[in-house]
């Protein structure tokens, strides 16, 4: 009996000893579900994080430029081109910006801890009996062992849904206050934020109305081997007549001005004609479009080379006559900039397109002869 006695302590002992490693793994189990759950839920709520600076992240690579010949040549035996006869033009159309700390809101909620649910089962009495028999002893233990782990198993599930319900509502809550955050940052209630991300209507620009007096032409000066403007100061001399040959290299500078409030998103592309189009050779149409199509910021054409976009030449058919117009589409930036555009763009072509009697060009402040 009292062997009897000692082999049953000793069970009651290890079961003791297996319950508490039973307890103890499954806090550590716990406490990795909740790690690794909030551990993969923290990428999608910074993904979800608006910079408050309002600008896309960008930096220039080298998709961001265009090799663009200056030379002003054609190629040939006298004449090779080199890497001086080209430059390095950004055309991306938009400015460098990596985001900082100060483009986003330095006030953070933290969320508040869960309270920890897990709680031990209390331990249930045990009864110490003399069994009647060693057999029915053995089979009363194993009872009693397997009813208090299907018990803590009870237990370990119910704190698992509690613990994923605590994440859902600490993911549900983070991206609310995210967006609250947002709107208070820019003075608006998530009411008013919403109605101001629906872009405005606006008509097609009649890129006419907004040229100004840069527009002008450009002749190669082979003496001096640089572009040179007809007249610097924008005024005709009568007495100065400057003499072009018809094979000679020109660009048309078209200089313009936007208001503000005349450009977005919904109108970013326009068509303009321009009657001298139709002279040029197909060839010239294609040189165009290639590699100098480029719209620039600003009035210089020396140093102003940010892009703001660019045009095409493009050719329409009605019937059996053909036309061509300018296709003008500015880029991200320039639709999102709400203010005042300056810019200008050229087409090269030869003097000799300048006198076609069908379509002549028109210029206020400039006396060209071509002979």
């Amino acid at each position: 009996m009292r062997e009897l006695r000692k082999r049953f302590d000793l069970f009651l002992k290890r079961h003791r000893v297996r319950r508490a490693v039973r307890s103890a793994i499954s806090i550590v189990a716990c406490v990795v579900v909740f790690a690794t759950t909030y551990a993969l839920v923290l990428p999608a709520l910074t993904l979800e994080t608006i910079a408050d600076c309002g600008i896309e992240e960008h930096e220039h690579t080298e998709e961001c430029y265009e090799s663009i010949l200056i030379c002003g040549q054609e190629e040939s035996e006298g004449h090779r081109h080199s890497d001086d006869c080209y430059e390095q033009r950004l055309v991306c159309g938009r400015e460098v910006h990596i985001h900082s700390e100060d483009c986003y809101s330095h006030a953070e909620e933290t969320p508040e801890e869960p309270a920890d649910t897990e709680a031990e089962p209390e331990e249930s009495a045990h009864v110490e009996a003399e069994p009647e028999e060693p057999a029915d002893a053995a089979a009363e233990a194993e009872k009693t062992a397997d009813a208090e782990a299907e018990q803590e198993d009870s237990a370990d599930v119910e704190a698992k849904k509690e613990e994923s319900a605590v994440v859902d509502a600490n993911q549900e809550e983070a991206a609310h206050s995210d967006k609250e955050k947002t709107a208070e940052a820019a003075g608006q209630t998530p009411q008013t934020a919403a109605q101001e991300e629906v872009i405005p209507q606006l008509e097609k620009i009649d890129f006419a109305e907004y040229l100004t007096d840069e527009t002008t032409v450009y002749y190669w000066n082979a003496d001096e081997e640089d572009w040179e403007r007809i007249h610097p100061d924008g005024e005709a001399d009568p007495e100065e007549d400057v003499r072009l040959n018809p094979e000679q290299d020109i660009l048309l500078h078209v200089g313009f001005k936007l208001p503000a409030g005349t450009l977005n998103a919904t109108n970013a592309e326009t068509a303009y004609t321009l009657p001298v189009l139709q002279n040029l050779t197909d060839r010239e149409v294609d040189d165009n479009n290639a590699d100098r199509n480029v719209i620039y910021y600003g009035t210089d054409r020396r140093s102003d080379r940010e892009s703001a976009g660019r045009y095409e030449i493009k050719e329409e058919r009605d019937g059996d006559a053909t036309s061509r117009r300018l296709v003008i589409t500015f880029g991200q930036d320039a639709c999102a900039k709400n203010a005042e555009i300056e810019g200008y763009f050229e087409i090269r072509l030869q003097a000799g397109d300048l006198v076609n009697p069908d379509k002549p060009l028109e210029l206020e402040h400039e006396r060209i002869t071509v002979s």
